[in-house]
């Protein structure tokens, strides 16, 4: 080894170095986090997780459609990880840090093979490690989709590379591989193929005429599945109807300004929030046609010079393309935008600024030694703006209050933060969360749905009853609020109504067990036993652990016995 190779060896090392203290200094003081929000929807809440590693939890992460999602490695995953450190959520934490710093690692490897430029690469991947907007795929547990399905990603980006250089069909063949693994843990990368393309015009300079259709051509396999994964995605999705329906002005106007958003954000990265709501009245015509019009200039601008600055449509188009699965064509959710979207696309903003506008190539010396400084006091003002953005996942009251504070007028996160506050037995507290997202948004389900239940553990049954029915006009497809309201109409002798809602529980959700309780109990105690038996053994079927469904199934055959 010649030592120049020598040379550009310890440097490419004394950069991976750096780069993971980057990601220490940024997101060790998250491991004393605890969980928050969908974290415990994933996790402890979730038996099929909570019980770790099986044959039986193996299965069910291939089948299921849970939360909305059909992300299968991820749930693996998940699992492997309550078998490694139980519930504890520093472990989970920690497993998310070391993807991320494995992922900055690569975006540095890859750059520098694809551009030759060490120490644009370099700052390309640190500003990818401290960037404030990645916080919450990292911090938030419940993300795991997107770092390990961003290094499946870029691990395919990698074994592409070689492809290239030399291609073979087992190459060909593991980057399908790497590419599936990716989808399999998160939809996002359907994209991967775009940014091939986009990668093929700079800085790889394969699309070029006489090639372009070969270059697309060659890539099929990937659109196929990108197009399969897409489907799959918008079934799991419309399973738990996450298919919003916002109106279409409003969903269109969001897509420009979100761009916009990003961008700033990107900049300027304040005020950021675990949840931003859609706002309660629709975006101004003036303020909507000023983001078009700065998308579109921007557009234009990139287009026109092209040719002599190759990474800027490049990086501008990576940003556009990889934001469209979630930037609101299809609305998924109730969030007009989300920091965890920026994961792959804010890359397209690196690119711009470091090969379009930044001079990574510069030879003047002067320049060089102002640009460094530049980058490091960037760097730097980052890594202390994200630490800080690590500490507000520390747990859900933190989050929670957050998001309200940046955004204002989340109903979501005042019903959040009412169910903490109940389950740790401050009513009062919990109370005004909810009526304050009431007031919000008269329409949310969740904040009526938990106020009724708060109610209901105070004894104000009259008062909780009218909180499940209204969120019922909302949905009447609330399994959940019409067994508890089924309950609750029973216990004031509302015998008929009460009947009627659980069985239409049982209707939205066959295999509830609960409900089958419920109304077993309900025609047991109007001495309709043998309606009510089949309910019973239903609900012991679906959930064996049911004690109090076990206990009166053995009592209503007790009182069986004598008539036969």
């Amino acid at each position: 080894m010649t030592g120049s190779r020598r040379e550009a060896d310890s440097r490419v090392a004394a950069v991976c170095v750096i780069l993971v203290m980057l990601c220490l200094a940024v997101y060790v003081p998250g491991l004393s986090n605890g969980f928050v929000w969908d974290d415990e929807l994933y996790l402890t809440r979730n038996p099929a997780v909570a019980g770790g590693l099986s044959a039986t939890s193996l299965r069910w992460a291939f089948t299921t459609f849970y939360t909305g999602n059909w992300h299968p490695l991820t749930w693996i995953s998940h699992l492997a990880d309550v078998r490694l450190f139980g519930l504890k959520p520093w472990g989970h934490h920690l497993v998310n840090l070391l993807f991320h710093a494995a992922n900055s690692i690569l975006a540095f490897i890859l750059f520098r093979r694809m551009t030759g430029a060490l120490w644009g690469s370099a700052f390309l991947a640190a500003l990818f490690a401290v960037h404030p907007l990645h916080v919450e795929s990292v911090a938030w547990v419940a993300e795991r989709k997107d770092v390990l399905s961003t290094f499946l990603e870029l691990l395919a980006l990698r074994v592409w590379l070689g492809w290239v250089a030399r291609p073979r069909l087992i190459r060909f063949t593991a980057v399908a591989a790497l590419y599936s693994l990716a989808l399999l843990a998160k939809p996002m990368p359907v994209t991967f193929p775009f940014l091939l393309l986009l990668l093929d015009c700079w800085p790889l300079g394969r699309f070029v005429p006489g090639r372009r259709a070969a270059v697309v051509v060659e890539k099929l396999p990937l659109f196929l599945l990108a197009v399969l994964s897409g489907a799959v995605t918008y079934l799991a999705q419309s399973s738990i109807e996450a298919v919003g329906s916002v109106p279409a002005f409003v969903r269109l106007a969001n897509i420009f300004l979100s761009y916009c958003r990003y961008i700033l954000k990107a900049l300027w990265p304040t005020r950021l929030a675990l949840l931003y709501p859609f706002p309660t009245s629709a975006p101004s015509f003036s303020t909507t046609f000023l983001a078009v019009v700065v998308l579109a200039a921007l557009t234009v601008f990139v287009l026109r010079i092209r040719k002599r600055a190759p990474a800027l449509p490049v990086g501008w188009f990576w940003f556009l393309g990889t934001l469209v699965p979630v930037i609101g064509i299809v609305q998924v959710g109730t969030q007009s935008m989300a920091d965890r979207y920026t994961y792959v696309p804010l890359t397209g903003l690196f690119v711009m600024a470091i090969w379009g506008v930044g001079g990574c190539t510069c030879t003047d010396r002067r320049r060089r030694v102002w640009l460094v400084a530049s980058a490091v006091t960037i760097v730097v003002l980052l890594t202390i703006r994200a630490r800080d953005q690590v500490g507000l996942w520390r747990d859900p009251a933190i989050a929670f209050t957050n998001a309200i504070r940046v955004t204002r007028d989340s109903a979501i996160a005042h019903s959040n933060l009412g169910v903490y506050h109940m389950e740790r037995g401050s009513n009062r507290l919990a109370e005004e969360e909810f009526r304050s997202a009431i007031a919000v948004a008269d329409d949310s389900t969740d904040a009526h749905g938990g106020l009724a239940q708060l109610l209901e553990r105070q004894g104000r049954v009259g008062e909780a009853i009218a909180e499940y029915r209204a969120a019922l006009r909302v949905n009447p497809r609330l399994a959940e609020a019409c067994n508890n309201l089924g309950v609750l109409l029973a216990a004031s002798e509302q015998q008929g109504e009460a009947e009627s809602s659980l069985r239409q529980a049982l209707q939205l959700r066959p295999d509830f067990a609960s409900a089958h309780s419920n109304l077993g109990k309900l025609l047991a105690r109007q001495g309709r036993i043998d309606e009510a038996l089949p309910h019973f053994r239903e609900a012991v079927r679906i959930e064996p652990g049911l004690e109090s469904a076990r206990e009166d199934l053995d009592r209503v055959l007790s009182l069986q016995a004598p008539r036969r």
